[in-house]
């Protein structure tokens, strides 16, 4: 009894004869030519490795594709920094996140600090302090503020003041999501908010 021909299927249900079918030529007017009349007209049939390696390419682009949605960028928007005073070697950096899909902040860098936090200012028994921040959780389709009284990133170890007019660099790392590169203009250090 002849064995039947293994099938390998293709995301979406698909197999290597219902792509072959797709990929097949149309029948020329008149029919098939005879075999030295196709020669003469320059026809080939594929051979196996060409059908081979068109198979991989589409089996390939369909693989790929969802990796790539998998990695949703969290938007940026407001971002700014207070300057610093004279001698001053701590700042700080506000901004706004948002994304389609739920995310969470889970750590910051710079370089322009020694070191960089997630920090969140308190006020207890009348006195103000300030604590560490594991990771900001972010809702798909709502915003967080990261802003003065609130969270916010601490620059520890500054290389250099924080002067108006001037920006400064911090890379936001995700759960979920790439990367963010932000670069943050300084405003006054009397500026309660970005601006306008």
């Amino acid at each position: 009894m002849p064995s039947t021909p293994r099938r390998t299927l293709i995301p979406g249900g698909s197999s290597v004869d219902s792509c072959l079918a797709a990929l097949t030529l149309p029948p020329l007017r008149g029919g098939p030519l005879p075999l030295p009349q196709a020669r003469e007209r320059g026809f080939r049939q594929p051979s196996n490795s060409a059908t081979f390696s068109i198979i991989a390419a589409l089996a390939f682009s369909v693989l790929a594709a969802p990796a790539g949605a998998q990695q949703p960028t969290v938007a940026v928007h407001d971002a700014w920094a207070r300057a610093t005073a004279p001698g001053q070697t701590v700042g700080a950096v506000y901004m706004t996140l948002s994304t389609p899909v739920s995310d969470s902040l889970i750590g910051v860098s710079s370089p322009d600090a020694g070191a960089a936090m997630l920090h969140r200012t308190m006020k207890m028994n009348g006195m103000t302090g300030m604590s560490d921040v594991d990771s900001v959780p972010i809702q798909a389709g709502r915003k967080v503020i990261l802003a003065p009284n609130g969270i916010h990133v601490m620059l520890m170890d500054l290389k250099h003041p924080l002067m108006p007019g001037q920006t400064v660099e911090v890379d936001l790392t995700f759960s979920n999501s790439a990367s963010v590169h932000v670069k943050a203009p300084v405003q006054p250090i009397t500026a309660s908010a970005p601006p306008a």
